[in-house]
């Protein structure tokens, strides 16, 4: 099990012996920070990578450190993390030996793609706290408008500067609370795959997020979005996250339906979603999916009345919904699914147990929706702007387009 250590108020949180993060609100924390990365990257061509606004933002608190240290600067204006961007990336730091990386959800998954592909080490300081992967060993990233999990490098260090972390726009750290909220929507979605199917599942990472996020969840009525102390809980929760993903071996532990219809939303509707960040997404897809959970609760009738809602031929009447192109990736991967279901040894388990295991882990989404009202964090699904009709197609197709089962796939 990792283990983390608590220094009081410049908090250094240390996780297993190849990555770890600081979290720290001291006013020198960034000059300190690169002292450390140069002290251990000596004589090597370093340059830092990030997007023109977040620079535009931060670039008073590392200007001079890059012109003293010769540091080369790499602005991507606008990205967005698909292959084109990913490519471009690999190659402009093809010459350097270490990547210095300040950003957050894009910027952290196209330097672990670039990196990865280069075989560098790289480390990032944190912009926002408005998402989990930032010491995860994958990166979602859309590949011939497909939107994918994918393995790569995680960064060896995160540096989480408080002071630059409450600059982000405010919806920043909303997106952040949307995306751990997501955590007993994915441990039901994982803990169902396992139970019926023999899913790999990893008690461990579970172990690892579960405290923190009951923490929060006890005490959040005492944090307001100014607060120092929810930053840096909230930190710590995202960067855990990213670990128990090593763990896992995936991103089951904190990705599972909710991701799935967010993954879709951005393949199929990317003009209506693309004014939204990730976690604001998770926070409507979240209450969708406790939604369709709580209904499973309520259909549990017998042994083989989960197991048969899983058909191996839908993804044919789904063809013209994707389009060809987009069809054949989603085939490829909605066949692997089927064909994993169809190869496992399915566990022997009686009704009243998978009911009683899946109701311990079960959150109503009245609690969560409470704790997206606290913060003012819209959850309501009209915040898509998309016509019901269409989300309902939405919530019934998402099933295709990921090798992952999930309660999408008993509706």
């Amino acid at each position: 099990m990792s283990q983390i250590t608590d220094y009081s108020k410049n908090t250094k949180y240390i996780i297993s012996d190849k990555s770890d993060y600081i979290i720290s609100d001291k006013s020198d924390f960034i000059s300190e920070s690169f002292n450390e990365i140069l002290q251990n990257h000596k004589n090597k061509k370093i340059c830092l990578i990030s997007d023109n606004n977040i620079w535009q933002n931060c670039k008073y608190l590392f200007e001079s450190h890059l012109v003293i240290n010769d540091i080369k600067l790499i602005i991507i204006k606008n990205p967005i993390c698909n292959d084109n961007f990913a490519n471009y990336l690999s190659n402009k730091i093809y010459s350097y030996d270490f990547v210095i990386a300040l950003g957050s959800g894009t910027i952290n998954d196209l330097c672990k793609y670039a990196c990865y592909k280069n075989n560098l080490e790289f480390v990032i300081f944190s912009s926002a706290a408005s998402m989990n992967g930032y010491l995860s060993n994958n990166c979602s990233i859309i590949i011939n408008s497909h939107k994918k999990s994918i393995n790569c490098k995680s960064a060896i260090k995160v540096y989480c500067d408080i002071n630059i972390i409450k600059q982000a726009p405010i919806a920043m750290i909303k997106a952040g609370i949307g995306d751990i909220m997501c955590f007993y929507s994915c441990y039901f979605d994982w803990y169902l795959a396992h139970k019926l199917f023999n899913y790999d599942f990893n008690v461990n990472a579970i172990n690892l997020i579960k405290p923190r996020i009951d923490q929060f969840i006890a005490n959040y009525s005492k944090y307001d979005l100014n607060n120092n102390e929810l930053y840096k809980l909230i930190c710590e929760i995202l960067m855990i996250s990213g670990i128990a993903m090593n763990m896992a071996e995936s991103s089951a532990p904190v990705s599972q339906s909710e991701h799935i219809l967010s993954h879709l939303l951005e393949m199929k509707y990317k003009d209506k979603v693309n004014n939204l960040l990730h976690g604001q997404i998770i926070a409507i897809t979240t209450i969708i999916c406790l939604n369709i959970q709580n209904k499973i609760l309520q259909n549990i009738q017998d042994d083989s009345s989960l197991i048969n809602n899983v058909r191996s031929d839908d993804i044919n009447l789904a063809r013209n919904y994707f389009g060809q192109d987009l069809f054949a990736s989603c085939q490829q991967e909605y066949s692997s699914k089927i064909s994993k279901i169809n190869n496992a040894k399915i566990l022997k388990f009686s009704n009243n147990d998978i009911y009683k295991d899946l109701s311990k882990i079960f959150t109503h989404n009245d609690k969560i929706k409470d704790i997206f009202n606290f913060f003012d964090i819209n959850y309501d699904i009209t915040n898509l702007n998309i016509d019901p009709d269409i989300v309902n197609q939405i919530i019934k197709n998402a099933k295709f387009i990921r090798n992952r089962l999930t309660c999408l796939d008993f509706i």
